[in-house]
């Protein structure tokens, strides 16, 4: 019914909030109940078992009789101590329980709470006389003015008297101005000292104004049950003092279908600070019957409790902020507007936590204080005739089309419009304005910032728009970026600091020979441009801002900027020096790449029609003097605008150099399969063998500051078998699967090959092998690319390995063998086109085929443990004869004649290998292996284990 809900999913629980609780009631409520342990109880009765004694004394008699002084004192505050397991037997359950527990009652054993502050912290005042059942008038400011000491910001008092009853020491309506009057005369007449305050407090009236004025507290009353025009008489402060409104809210009771409860008071005379709430409460503590109690005092609580919730949320609100914001959200119910029966309607808890619907009180004062890392948001739409005043460092963000017609004056802090903003508005030195996206405002004038900032990813142009006219004062700045554009319908005054910042995706693509773009455009422009006393420019990566031209048009006056754009490949090979070692050849790559691709983009600019413009993409977007169109051009321009500092990021992306990276590394990866192969072949064994094996791999590629890594694995089976007396030959299928990474850049192949193998005994001479592989494999690649894009891709290829080795075997110590081999591999990789998708400045490559000679030498030791067991030590070297090469020629999938080639990482030409190992016969045909391998140089390492078994027929 209060639309509570989004309230509670936000989070919000009043943890942080104080709340003054000022009741009555036979119970001793935080003591007696679980929901409510922990909370600080400050009573009034010295007859209450549970509380220490406090002081009572009587006032001199006058004509009215007695009035009793109740003094909380600090030494008699109880801290409870009851946890949830230690529940009390309780007889009866009081007015101030139940008012608590609507507030802040907390979950016991999964129940429900329902309190609407659970983890507010309570501060219950409990006022009994002890003897007649009564409030008394002296207890209750005596409460309020200990609660102002504690800095409680928020009192619920659901208690009050009307005309109706005139009993007990509180005033009848009759005399309630008489003794407001008297209660103020001495304060308001300069005694302001502690005798001057006391004198004041000593009456309701007095005390309350006091409070609202200078503690900045927010007093929350019922209506009261007497079901008159008029609500309870303590809510009539601000009927006599008008300023007191900020401090006081007036609840009355309706009924779940939305009508005034019978029993409840109308909001009357004080329904411009009077709001409704449900009247009827169902509350259950623990070891008890659920209650079902109706009332005005049960309606108070509802509203306080949101006042917690709103406080957590922003923290710095004051009693004005806080009462307005409950105020102007309200649910309008019965007449239209605000009447003299429900106020300003039904409580709504999910719309004030966002903030203000009106400004109808004068000015709404935000004092958000914090630092600029702060951010509150107000999310609803804001009317009334009042205006805003931003202080406090903290940002204040508008979120709504606000329609308020009294200035805006940011004095501290920033404040952000994400919509529409009637007000005129004024930035004084230490505040700054923020127009987010094509946010627009009444007229402005400013000494501060004034900050034009993108919402729009998508790149299209925003307009900041500005309905009357512009003075920039002389110590005030003004911040835009290139493609931003501040319209203003009346005069602009320029003057103070100009920045403009050539960064951003909305500026457009630039060509070579350089255009106008438009920042300001006003009726008339009443100063020449050259008096903003001081111009600062920030160039994009390939942007560059020479000059600020002013032009008149039939339409008004503009200020506008000379944008050109610079060389790609320059740009990049200057970035190159500053490069990491490992980088630079794949910079200068991409920079070569860009600039290939925007000369062929002038072209198609120069020589666009309406056709191939409108054709080319549906989300075009346009800016005078630069027409932005399609995705390639859209791609290249947010790259000409990107920061400087990422050049070398952007740059080293347009190389796509993970295609030949990664190809590289499973080329590398299958020659290791092809040598197990051939270490396979070495075995004396007869008759035929069984094989399967599993081989896992790790390498790293590391070069001045730039590292890849591959991870792999393969898993083969296959035969061996003598073919002869001095003859063996192997064969084998191997799967394997590998991920190769580097900087922003993935690549996952998977891979299935053949490989097969023959060696010849030629007795003393020595041996012979032949080595043979033929695999095909699925590169899979996701990268980034360009300033802020990406792109995925896949290509398949075929890699086949032809080995010729030669070898002799030399005897070592008495058992052992050392082998000295030696030979030659070739290997042809071919590769089939491929084209990205996801980006216009995705690679769109050609096929590739590639030879690569290889040598190889190497060392192999064995050594016999047993007859059943041999240990094996292998050293080597392979070296590429020829440059592996596996760069991609191509282009830009956004392109149509521009060509290039993929960068790649200085892969080792020269790689040394070593190995341990040992092979073992189980018995009954059954074998054997465990090898460890390495291959590598100063910038590359593969370490390779490998487990296998056979058997032996």
């Amino acid at each position: 019914m209060i639309n509570l809900k989004p309230a509670i999913e936000a989070g919000y629980t009043g943890r942080g909030v104080e709340v003054g609780i000022v009741d009555t009631g036979e119970s001793v409520g935080s003591i007696s109940f679980p929901e409510l342990y922990g909370r600080k109880e400050h009573g009034y009765n010295e007859n209450y078992k549970n509380y220490t004694a406090y002081m009572r004394k009587e006032a001199p008699e006058d004509g009215d009789g007695k009035d009793i002084e109740a003094s909380f004192d600090d030494e008699a505050v109880i801290e409870t101590e009851a946890k949830p397991t230690d529940i009390r037997h309780v007889k009866e359950i009081g007015h101030i329980d139940v008012v608590s527990h609507i507030i802040g009652g907390r979950s016991v054993d999964g129940r429900p709470a329902g309190g609407i502050a659970p983890d507010a912290t309570l501060h219950i005042m409990n006022t009994h006389d002890g003897t007649k059942n009564e409030i008394m008038s002296a207890a209750i400011r005596n409460a309020w003015v200990k609660l102002g000491e504690r800095g409680v910001r928020i009192v619920n008092n659901s208690f009050g008297t009307t005309s109706r009853t005139g009993t007990a020491d509180h005033f009848q309506i009759a005399n309630s101005e008489e003794q407001y009057r008297q209660a103020l005369l001495a304060y308001s007449g300069g005694d302001k000292t502690d005798e001057g305050i006391r004198l004041m407090q000593q009456s309701d009236y007095g005390n309350l104004s006091y409070h609202i004025r200078n503690k900045n507290m927010l007093f929350i009353f019922s209506a009261s049950n007497d079901a008159q025009a008029q609500p309870n008489t303590l809510t009539l402060l601000p009927f006599y003092e008008k300023d007191a409104q900020k401090g006081i809210i007036t609840v009355a009771g309706v009924d779940r279908s939305g009508e005034k409860f019978n029993g409840s008071n109308h909001c009357g005379i004080t329904a411009m600070w009077c709001l409704s709430a449900p009247y009827e409460a169902s509350v259950r503590f623990t070891r008890t019957n659920p209650i079902q109690i109706a009332g005005t005092s049960f309606s108070a609580p509802i509203v306080t409790g949101t006042a917690a919730l709103l406080l957590q949320k922003y923290p710095w609100m004051s009693n004005d902020n806080l009462r307005t914001t409950l105020l102007t959200t309200a649910q309008d119910i019965g007449a239209v507007g605000v009447d003299s029966k429900f106020g300003w309607g039904l409580l709504d808890a999910g719309k004030a936590m966002n903030g203000p619907a009106s400004f109808p009180f004068g000015d709404f004062t935000a004092d958000t204080k914090g630092t600029s890392d702060i951010a509150y948001s107000f999310r609803n739409d804001i009317s009334g005739t009042g205006g805003l005043i931003k202080k406090g460092g903290s940002q204040l963000q508008l979120h709504g089309n606000n329609t308020y017609t009294g200035k805006t004056i940011i004095e501290g802090g920033s404040l952000v419009l994400y919509g529409n903003n009637k007000s005129d508005m004024r930035v004084e030195t230490k505040g700054a304005l923020i127009y987010n996206g094509a946010a627009s405002g009444g007229s402005l004038n400013s000494d501060g910032i004034v900050y034009l900032a993108d919402t729009d990813r998508s790149g299209a142009n925003e307009t900041v728009h500005i309905k009357g006219d512009l003075q920039l004062g002389g110590e005030g700045t003004l911040y835009t970026r290139l493609g931003k554009l501040l319209k203003v319908d009346g005069t602009a005054m320029t003057g103070g600091k100009l920045y403009m910042s050539a960064r951003g995706k909305g500026a457009g693509y630039l060509n070579r020979t350089g255009q106008r773009v438009p920042f300001l455009s006003a009726a008339k422009i009443g100063r020449d441009y050259s008096f903003f006393t001081n111009i600062e420019t920030d160039g994009g990566l390939l942007a560059s801002l020479d000059s600020v031209e002013k032009t008149a048009g039939s339409e008004g006056d503009t200020l506008s900027y000379y944008v050109r754009r610079g060389n790609a490949a320059r740009t990049a090979s200057a970035a190159a020096h500053s490069a990491p070692a490992g980088l630079k050849h794949a910079v200068e790559q991409g920079g070569s790449n860009l600039e290939n691709l925007m000369v062929e983009l002038d072209a198609s600019e120069s020589s666009a029609t309406p056709e191939t413009v409108e054709t080319a993409a549906a989300d075009r977007t346009d800016m005078p003097g630069i027409r932005p169109y399609g995705a390639t051009f859209r791609a290249a321009a947010a790259v000409q605008h990107a920061n400087a500092a990422d050049g070398v990021r952007i740059f080293n992306s347009l190389a796509a150099t993970v295609y030949a990276d990664s190809t590289a590394a499973h080329a590398d990866m299958q020659g290791r399969r092809l040598k197990a192969v051939s270490d396979g072949l070495d075995h004396n064994a007869t008759g035929l063998r069984v094989i399967a094996q599993t081989q896992q791999d790790g390498g790293t590629w590391e070069q001045g500051g730039v590292e890849g890594k591959m991870r792999g694995s393969t898993q083969t089976v296959g035969i061996a078998a003598k073919t002869g007396e001095n003859t063996t030959a192997a064969a084998t299928l191997g799967m394997g699967h590998s991920t190769w990474s580097e900087n922003s850049a993935n690549a996952k192949t998977d891979s299935i090959s053949l490989f097969a193998g023959i060696r010849h005994d030629a007795g003393d001479i020595g041996y012979l092998k032949g080595l043979f592989s033929y695999g095909r494999y699925k590169n899979s690649i996701s990268r980034s690319t360009g300033a802020d894009e990406h792109a995925e891709g896949s290509v398949n290829g075929t890699l086949m390995q032809l080995g010729a080795l030669g070898g002799v075997n030399v005897p070592f110590a008495a058992t052992g063998d050392l082998t000295v081999e030696g030979g030659l591999r070739y290997d042809l990789l071919k590769q089939d086109a491929f084209a990205e998708k996801g980006s216009a400045l995705g690679w769109s490559g050609n096929s590739l085929t590639e030879g690569t000679l290889v040598g190889l030498a190497g060392l192999k030791l064995s050594q016999p443990l047993s007859d059943k067991a041999v240990l094996f030590a292998t050293a080597g070297v392979e070296r590429d004869l020829n440059g592996r090469d596996y760069t991609v020629t191509g282009g830009f999938t956004g392109a149509t004649a521009a060509t290039g080639k993929t960068g790649a990482r200085n892969m080792p030409h020269t790689r040394l290998v070593a190995g341990l190992g040992a092979d073992v016969e189980f018995g009954n045909g059954w074998n054997g292996l465990a090898r460890y391998s390495y291959a590598g140089s100063k910038q590359y390492g593969n370490h390779s284990g490998r487990v296998g078994v056979g058997y032996r027929f």
